[in-house]
């Protein structure tokens, strides 16, 4: 069974919040060196860090949904056509 375009973008989805982290860490530095007030208030890397867990929970559960739509639609649902 192939993954369906929604399956696709679902993951894709999920790459974002992680895409927008490393971002954030990356600036997170140059923001603070920039505005030295903006310490006291911006989430520090460690912060960052479990948002790349959520992700990687979220895009687990999206493939467990795909596997398990792959099995029952193998298992119960045989299409046999007859003439």
């Amino acid at each position: 069974m192939l993954p369906t375009r929604t399956t696709v973008l679902l993951f894709l989805a999920g790459l974002l919040p992680w895409a927008l982290g490393l971002v954030y860490a990356l600036v997170h530095a140059l923001l603070t060196r920039q505005v030295p007030a903006s310490a006291a208030w911006l989430p520090d890397a460690a912060g960052i860090a479990s948002l790349r867990w959520l992700v990687f929970g979220y895009d687990g559960c999206v493939f467990v949904l795909f596997l398990a739509d792959a099995l029952l639609a193998w298992r119960w649902f045989n299409l046999r056509a007859r003439r």
